[in-house]
């Protein structure tokens, strides 16, 4: 009986470390990928529910961590603990690498099947190396407990404290961070419950319907607005990644390479270039827009090609319909790396003109030390007029042998999508990397359009209104003296000094370098409208936007709406006033938004498109 008792304890004390070991990894890449565990869990919901797993089960991160750490015990049972028998230091390595490979088996096994496939190697390797030295002490003294049969009642009680007291540790570390947990809810009748942030926001009891997210942003919030209504009203079998209305016709840009007219009714091919279009790389490639000329019988397609280059084509107008061997490649911009394209295009009222959106081209952590799209003589990251040559902007660059480009409209810009022009201006939404999202606005009318001075936004010296280099880095005291030095990102496993965190560029006067952060600093215009990715009740991870009702019998009139990538929630930002207001939304679509427009058949509505090709009118209350 005695044995059967202490063999019970051991076990669960074993299932305690093995959970506590996997909560701290699992919470360390749940801060750094949040995109990476939600679009995981959603994967693993919608498997789970092709086999007949009921969807309104809540799966979280712990249920992950609760399924690792049942195999890790198991295999610990099977192949460590029954056998467990230490009377040489040869002994105990064997078990040290028994539980290495246990532990290596199932995590990747768990990471394949969870399909993490962007996550630290540093918290990857942490993991796997710390985790057969802190089991390997147990089971030292777990042997020893096994053993000792003379003692037996005081043991008992010192394993059911010790089992008490590594319960009470781990419980309170999970409580207490359970408010910034990713998870998926599929709870029809849930509560919204909002907690006070810093904008004053009330909390109120809310509908059903919905449920009103905490707002952690620009302090132009007002309020939320409940009440909107929405339908599938087209679905297509591959991710939609855009829409564009012209000449009373909706274009529906599906990403591998098909365009579609809609016309209110009926939706038709308009373009097939499916052969030409790179989609099977990091995700992000595709087709991405299109634009046509008002006066003038062509258009303009933009897409990664096979290349993987970002490319623009042009195609002349027939009867209203197209060729797909009717066209020429004006620009081929090649991609480095394996993301950021920008690729959003639109034709330019104000300035006659073609208006380019370009992204940083490159991936993550990595872009933090990238300068180009701050560079002046790179397109990359970028806003570029096609025909036009007439603007001025600042020579920033690793040398003064180059002319800065006369074709910028604005810079620093991490990965615009998507640009519009209304009213004079221009609405751009830029994505940011782990913490902000932000919609910029460019007042033309006060800018000479015959003479524009580019617009600078930036990055990567700022994400949102903030410096990257106070929400990126690690303070790490010297050992040698009492200073505390400061680190940025460079790479998800090493820092760099705060001297060295940009890619040394200089802002050129008369030939002469300056000191280009200062530069930056003093000119980058900061967002009309951000917000953090992370509230006490959900992760929000990409802006995207963006249409204005332009209606004026609208209660919405000059109000550009957006909406998030994860959340699926509907912004609304009324620019004359500066108010930014909620629309929740109630099980709007399993896919994630890729793109918003006006309904252009029904008034105060607006349109999402998403990633599992569904086409969704919502009607604004």
């Amino acid at each position: 009986m005695f044995i059967k008792m202490i063999n019970l304890i051991n076990t669960v004390t074993i299932f305690i470390f093995n959970f506590l070991i996997s909560y701290i990894t699992f919470s360390r890449v749940q801060n750094n990928y949040p995109e990476t565990i939600l679009s995981s869990l959603e994967n693993l919901r919608n498997d789970l529910s092709s086999i007949g797993f009921p969807n309104d089960v809540n799966l979280n991160i712990y249920f992950i961590i609760f399924t690792i750490s049942l195999f890790n015990t198991l295999f610990w049972y099977i192949f460590v603990y029954r056998n467990l028998k230490i009377n040489e230091a040869s002994d105990l390595l064997k078990y040290f690498g028994i539980l290495f490979f246990i532990n290596l088996g199932v995590s990747f096994f768990f990471l394949y099947f969870l399909r993490f496939f962007d996550v630290s190697r540093g918290v990857l390797l942490l993991n796997l190396l710390s985790y057969p030295f802190i089991l390997g002490v147990l089971i030292v003294g777990l042997n020893y407990f096994k053993n000792q049969k003379e003692k037996r009642k005081s043991i008992v009680i010192a394993l059911v404290v010790s089992i008490f007291v590594i319960s009470s540790t781990t419980l309170f570390f999970v409580i207490r961070s359970s408010d910034e947990n990713v998870s998926l809810e599929f709870d029809d009748n849930s509560l919204a419950q909002v907690e006070e942030e810093n904008n004053n926001y009330s909390q109120e009891n809310l509908e059903n319907e919905a449920q009103c997210f905490p707002w952690k942003g620009s302090d132009n919030f007002e309020e939320c607005i409940f009440g909107s209504e929405s339908n599938i009203i087209q679905n297509f079998e591959e991710q939609v990644n855009n829409l564009i209305y012209f000449d009373e016709t909706l274009y529906i840009l599906l990403e591998k390479g098909l365009i579609y007219s809609f016309d209110g009714k009926d939706s038709n091919l308009f373009l097939d270039i499916s052969e030409r279009v790179l989609t099977e790389e990091s995700g992000e490639e595709g087709l991405f827009g299109i634009a046509f000329h008002p006066n003038e019988n062509y258009f303009l397609v933009t897409y990664s090609n096979l290349s993987n280059s970002l490319t623009v084509d042009k195609y002349n107008l027939v009867n209203d319909k197209t060729s797909d061997n009717n066209y020429e490649t004006i620009l081929q911009l090649p991609n480095s790396q394996c993301c950021h394209w920008g690729g959003n295009i639109i034709w330019s009222e104000y300035f006659q003109d073609f208006i380019l959106s370009i992204g940083d081209m490159e991936s993550n952590e990595r872009a933090l030390l990238n300068f180009e799209p701050l560079d002046t003589t790179s397109l990359r990251g970028k806003l570029i007029f096609l025909n036009t040559n007439n603007t001025n902007s600042p020579l920033i660059s690793s040398s003064n042998t180059y002319m800065p480009l006369s074709n910028i409209v604005a810079y620093g810009l991490r990965n615009p999508w998507k640009t519009i022009e209304y009213d004079n201006k221009l609405f751009i939404v830029d994505i940011g990397l782990a913490n902000y999202e932000e919609l910029n606005i460019v007042d033309l009318n006060l800018q000479n359009k015959d003479n524009f001075n580019s617009v600078m936004f930036g990055w990567p010296v700022y994400e949102g209104p903030f410096e990257t280099i106070d929400i990126y880095t690690i303070e790490v005291p010297n050992e040698d003296t009492s200073e505390t030095e400061t680190y940025g990102f460079n790479g998800a496993l090493s820092f760099v000094s705060r001297n060295t965190h940009y890619t040394e560029v200089n802002y050129w006067i008369e030939n002469e370098p300056q000191n280009s952060l200062e530069y930056i600093k003093e000119n980058s215009q900061l967002p009309n409208v951000y917000y953090d990715h992370t509230t006490p009740l959900t992760i929000r991870a990409a802006m995207i936007g963006g249409d204005i009702i332009k209606d004026r019998n609208s209660n919405y009139e000059n109000t550009y709406f957006f909406s998030d990538f994860l959340t699926k929630e509907i912004f609304g930002y009324n620019y004359i006033k500066n108010e930014v207001f909620i629309f929740p939304q109630k099980n709007l679509s399993e896919g994630f938004v890729t793109s918003l427009i006006v309904n252009p058949y029904s008034p105060d509505s607006v349109i999402i498109s998403t990633s599992k090709g569904e086409l969704v009118n919502i009607s604004l209350p």
